[in-house]
């Protein structure tokens, strides 16, 4: 799971994240998707996390997660992004 949100990732952060800070657009919402099971957010944490571990360099800007549709966004959906997003992130460094 995640493998387009790993290429985005990647493709994007090498070609612009030294110069600009980058946002990788997430899903937060799965009703209505033709791929529930691949586009949600969840899926999208871990396949930008395997998309910028691949980065043979990490970007001199910041790379963060836009996530859409904050108002379709539950709970336990902004409970999951701090744990897996934003204390990882904190993890790293």
């Amino acid at each position: 799971m995640g493998r387009h949100f790993a290429w985005q990732a990647e493709h994007v952060t090498e070609l612009v994240g030294d110069q600009v800070t980058v946002f990788i657009g997430v899903p937060a919402y799965a009703e209505g998707q033709p791929f529930p099971w691949a586009e949600n957010l969840r899926s999208a944490i871990r396949g930008t996390r395997r998309g910028l571990d691949r980065l043979d360099h990490q970007p001199s800007h910041p790379v963060g997660l836009a996530i859409y549709a904050d108002w379709t966004t539950t709970p336990k959906e902004w409970a999951l992004y701090q744990a897996v997003w934003v204390h990882a992130a904190g993890e790293r460094r």
